[in-house]
């Protein structure tokens, strides 16, 4: 455990003051049921979290990242796992961006062989001690839905804010616990103090005595939590922000098997709708359906056979449905026999999977659907989304070949990459699985290649740097081979057309293009007519 000053440079003045302007119209909730529905938070709550995490750029600068969820699904009641309340969710506000990087800092120079990924302190749980009565009862936080990021287990970061009056006094300060050794002892928790802890500490937060109510300093306590990438475990990453949202947001709709007897339905609704009555918000709406729990767990299980096992009697059927709608399951082989399995969003960008995978696996060189023998960057356009394409369902089954296979350097993945990256469309011409109109010959290779001689003269050399895209007046565009278009011209006549071409402008623009050696955009040549 270590404790920070985030008063100090570690956040800057205008960083702070963002961040607590924002703190100030939190809408706090008191009251929410809690698992029994007799039991309450005895303090002020809300929750930040709808499964996304935060990305941040090189340039400093910080955007939401993956997917988003407006609502989760939690049991209703301890005792009624056949019942779910559906909750709504709040997305991490802006202001905290900054606070939680700094946090994420902090946290690797606290604990031991850290990992660090947008998913890291994702969660922020908030609440807000108003009365000198007010506390949270002792617990740890080392649930199996938080991931485990560092040697000492799972983490969390606890940042304390006194929004009013500062303690100057040990009496003032909140009485915050931690068990060490079987007993209890006090840890002093100052204005703008960031704590990052191990959730296996038992803690507690005590409320002031009668004797001291008088000393007692309201206190806002905003706890950021971890949720596994949901591309490594889906299941555990709904877990840790639906269980958050269940407890501290505001619930949406009651969801009920139509044979349940309506007494026992109606104790379970009453405490939900007392509370959004009280709190002037939404009533709760009642939704009559009739579910198979076990056949949508056997349904996941099918499809994700790695996290059977890693079932609670807390998961509700809606929870299976969202994980088994959302994802589907990569099994990446390659040809040495190596496998490695991914679950990804299908609402992903195929660009932006295949750019990390490219990153984490710089040794290949393409990638192939195996069963229906189709390239991603070129069957598979990286601008859409996986949803775009009905293969991607289930299990799907990847082939990958490193550079050492000389069959597919024509579908040669950093192309297509590249493009996307620079927000450009691949390949950049119609004409482009047609191969060159000149010589005849795919693109990325030659005729011949892999099977014949090497050494071949440019005009027949399709390699990426030997392209060029020529651009006529009314648009229509085609990849050709820059030099095989160079020897075609000379004539004075466009090959393709068959018309008379502005022979100086165009050979001065091919002129400029022969000096450039390697470049990532294949470049453009207008193509200008007499």
């Amino acid at each position: 455990m270590k404790i920070f000053d985030l008063n100090t440079s570690v956040l800057s003045k205008n960083d702070q003051q963002e961040f607590l302007i924002r703190i100030k119209n939190i809408p706090w909730l008191d009251g929410v049921p809690g698992g029994f529905l007799t039991n309450k938070p005895k303090r002020k709550v809300y929750s930040f979290g709808n499964g996304q995490g935060i990305w941040s750029t090189n340039e400093g600068k910080y955007k939401p990242y993956g997917p988003v969820f407006d609502s989760t699904y939690w049991t209703a009641k301890v005792s009624q796992s056949n019942t779910t309340l559906e909750s709504r969710t709040n997305a991490i506000p802006k202001e905290f961006f900054k606070v939680i990087d700094v946090s994420k800092k902090c946290f690797q120079q606290s604990m031991t062989n850290t990992t660090i990924n947008p998913f890291t302190f994702s969660i922020a749980v908030c609440n807000y001690y108003t009365q000198y009565d007010d506390y949270i009862a002792a617990h740890t936080d080392d649930n199996d839905w938080y991931p485990h990021e560092c040697e000492e287990g799972s983490v969390f970061a606890s940042l304390t804010i006194y929004p009013g009056k500062k303690p100057t006094s040990n009496d003032e300060y909140a009485r915050f616990q931690i068990k060490r050794n079987g007993k209890w002892e006090g840890v002093q928790l100052k204005d703008m103090s960031l704590m990052i802890m191990e959730s296996s500490i038992e803690h507690r937060v005590m409320a002031h005595t009668k004797r001291n109510k008088d000393k007692f300093c309201p206190r806002i306590n905003i706890t950021f939590r971890s949720t596994y990438d949901p591309s490594v475990n889906p299941l555990m990453h709904q877990m840790a922000f639906s269980n958050h949202n269940r407890y501290y947001s505001v619930p949406k709709s009651l969801r009920v098997d139509p044979e349940m007897n309506p007494e026992t339905v109606n104790a379970i609704a009453k405490p939900y709708m007392d509370f959004l009555e009280k709190k002037n918000l939404p009533p709760l709406e009642l939704v009559l359906e009739r579910v198979n729990k076990r056949k949508r767990k056997e349904e996941f299980q099918q499809q994700f056979k790695r996290f059977k096992g890693q079932h609670k009697s807390n998961m509700v059927a809606e929870l299976y449905d969202i994980v088994n709608a959302r994802y589907f399951t990569f099994e990446v082989v390659s040809i040495m026999g190596t496998k490695e399995t991914y679950t990804v969003d299908k609402n992903m960008i195929i660009g932006e999977w295949l750019h990390t995978f490219s990153k984490n696996h710089e040794h290949v060189q393409s990638v192939m659907m195996q069963k229906e023998k189709k390239y991603f960057g070129y069957d598979y356009d990286c601008s859409k989304k996986f949803n775009e394409y009905e293969e991607f369902k289930g299990t799907a089954r990847v082939l990958v070949c490193t550079f050492l296979e000389w069959s597919v350097k024509q579908f040669n993945i950093l192309h297509p990459i590249h493009y996307f990256v620079s927000g450009l469309q691949f390949p950049p011409t119609e004409n482009w699985k047609n191969g060159d109109p000149l010589n005849l010959a795919p693109f990325l290779i030659w005729n011949g290649w892999g099977r014949g001689n090497v050494k071949i003269p440019k005009e027949q050399d399709n390699s990426f740097n030997n392209l060029v895209v020529i651009e006529y007046d009314n648009g229509i565009r085609h990849v050709v081979n820059l030099y095989a278009y160079a020897i075609a011209i000379e004539s004075g006549r466009d090959p393709l057309t068959n018309k008379d071409i502005d022979k100086k402008t165009v050979g001065q623009s091919m002129k400029e293009t022969f000096s450039k050696n390697k470049r990532g955009i294949i470049p453009t040549i207008r193509i200008i007519f007499v």
